[in-house]
């Protein structure tokens, strides 16, 4: 059986979470809509540009941040319908990456 976590370890991990969360809001997502606009407008070349931009935003930010929430914080709340929602929402960008991939940025 695993111990409860104590209030510093989950102060550390809200702390962990918002601040994830909000570069992601602040420069990320900003960033992804940018680039993926300027591709699509000016045929950029995909294998190029968008291509390891892809791999970098995997690989850097939204795998590490969903190993931790699937590994760390989710199992803290079990059956909680919203750790639910939030997979979910992990599978749908995954799912939105891996088809602008696969179309070339045609998604």
């Amino acid at each position: 059986m695993s111990k409860e976590p104590s209030n510093k370890e989950l102060s550390d991990i809200l702390d962990r979470l918002l601040h994830e969360h909000k570069w992601m809001e602040r420069v990320a997502i900003k960033y992804i809509q940018q680039t993926m606009t300027y591709y699509v407008d000016e045929d950029v070349d995909y294998e190029k540009y968008i291509a390891p931009f892809l791999r970098i935003l995997e690989e850097e930010l939204l795998f590490p941040h969903y190993r931790f929430e699937e590994e760390v914080v989710f199992p803290l709340f079990p059956n909680d319908p919203l750790i639910d929602a939030l997979l979910e929402e992990h599978r749908k960008i995954e799912k939105i990456i891996n088809e602008f991939r696969v179309g070339g940025g045609q998604a």
